[in-house]
């Protein structure tokens, strides 16, 4: 028997069967996409070709026939600023240029940009002689003018609207102004009207940091930023009122101390990323990773060249399938009837995922589930609470379009302006709020060393 186990082929058949598992494991690595994975759409170098359409024809570009037709909403008569008449000069049936003026038969509206879209102006501060006292008296600038800039709060405001949510650079806003509005102005100068806009949004930021701490539920995700060959990087703290946006030169759990506290004890909605699962075990705080992200990693598994681990993930997909079509199903069963479903659902999951083959990847997700069955199925547990960390990762995606076309920050005021303008962006957009209004009044409040209006509170 001995001399069985120390035959050269059985050796070479072992050592055959562990490169198979290995070169499979690569090929199962190099397979990763958007889909399978939490790798990003821009990172598939080769997409898939989309399948064709049943009747083997190429789908055509614009509306699908069956989508409903949606058109824009006309301007009402308060919002137009003229009206320009057009009467027919010429009858095309007589060739006489009588005509009475009758009634309106056709409507177009346009927006039309001045040829000159600004004002320029120059303040003049007067002296005088008080009639009283005969004593000479000199004028003095408002608020606004004396603690102003260039440019006015409008201005300022539109200049930072074109970077923050324009995603323009200094190069191209200096382009913009020169070429749409004649204002020759540089670089440096509008980083000195940034860095205004800036110090105006230094109090609805500092509250909105005050408060995090105490939101009860928080969707937090990060992705890299530039700056001058370093990587730091953008985190986002999103809750259901306010979206905030941090640059920090670690990615760890350090900063979620920082900003939240180790007393913080609401959920936080995050990725499977070690830092959360760190903070988790260091906090109060209660985790729902992402069931998105799940998905596309028991997809990957699903795909597996080794047949064993495919099965798994088969079988796992299919409850976690099962699961949401259950979840989707909420408002739909009785709240008892659903709750116990959906319990159910989700116990069925965690059974599959933890019963894996030792190996590999299988196994990884099976240890994944042994020890966070809660952080995964919080949401079965906890009504209103989402599965998926959506709303974060929505939240970043203005901010890496921002990336990559302005290349990032130089230095500290650079990430401080970033940090304050991307959270008035992210928060006005959650709201329905306009970016450009709530950038004027901040500006304006600033000049006139009145209160800036909160992010949180305004309406």
């Amino acid at each position: 028997m001995s001399e069985c186990k120390d035959c050269p082929l059985l050796k070479e058949i072992a050592e055959l069967k562990a490169k198979i598992n290995s070169l499979e494991s690569e090929l199962a690595k190099s397979k990763k996409n958007s889909n399978n994975s939490h790798k990003p759409p821009s990172s598939d170098i080769i997409k898939p070709p989309k399948p064709p359409l049943a009747n083997g024809q190429k789908r055509k570009a614009g509306g699908q026939p069956g989508h409903e037709r949606h058109e824009r909403t006309p301007f009402a008569p308060n919002e137009i600023d003229r009206i320009i008449p057009h009467f027919p000069r010429v009858c095309p049936h007589c060739g006489s240029d009588r005509i009475n003026p009758g009634e309106v038969v056709k409507k177009k509206q346009r927006v039309d940009l001045p040829e000159k879209p600004i004002i320029i102006e120059e303040h003049h501060a007067h002296s005088g002689r008080c009639v009283g006292c005969g004593r000479e008296v000199k004028a003095e600038f408002p608020a606004e003018i004396e603690n102003g800039s260039l440019f006015s709060p409008r201005m300022a405001a539109h200049a930072a609207f074109l970077k923050g949510a324009g995603h323009m650079s200094y190069t191209g806003i200096a382009d913009y102004l020169k070429n749409v509005f004649h204002i020759p102005v540089s670089r440096g100068h509008i980083v000195n009207e940034m860095k205004n806009v800036g110090k105006a949004l230094d109090a609805p930021y500092g509250e909105m940091l005050l408060r995090l701490p105490g939101e009860k539920n928080l969707n937090i995700d990060e992705t890299s930023h530039r700056e001058n060959g370093k990587l730091p990087w953008t985190w986002v703290f999103r809750s259901d009122l306010f979206a905030l946006y941090r640059i920090c030169d670690s990615r760890g759990a350090k900063v979620l101390h920082d900003t939240l506290g180790k007393g913080y004890d609401g959920i936080i909605g995050c990725d499977y990323y070690g830092a959360y699962r760190k903070f988790n075990d260091e906090s109060n705080a209660k985790i729902q990773f992402c069931m998105a992200h799940l998905g596309r990693d028991v997809k990957f598994l699903e795909e597996h060249p080794d047949r064993v681990t495919a099965n798994y993930g088969g079988r796992v997909a299919k409850r976690l399938r099962r699961l949401f079509r259950v979840k989707h199903k909420h408002g739909e069963m009785a709240a008892e009837k659903y709750a116990s479903a959906i319990r159910r659902a989700g116990d069925e999951l965690a059974a599959a995922a933890i019963k894996a083959p030792v190996r590999g990847e299988a196994r990884n997700m099976a240890n994944r589930f042994r020890e966070y069955k809660e952080e995964y199925l919080r949401f079965v547990t906890t009504p209103g609470l989402e599965p998926t960390n959506n709303a974060a990762e929505r939240a970043l995606r203005f901010v890496v379009i921002d990336r990559k076309v302005t290349q990032g920050t130089r230095g500290e005021w650079g990430r401080r302006f970033c940090e304050r303008i991307w959270s008035v962006v992210g928060t006005c957009r959650m709201r329905g709020q306009s970016i450009f209004e709530y950038l004027v009044n901040a500006v304006k409040s600033h000049y006139n060393g009145l209160p800036v209006p909160s992010l949180i509170n305004s309406t």
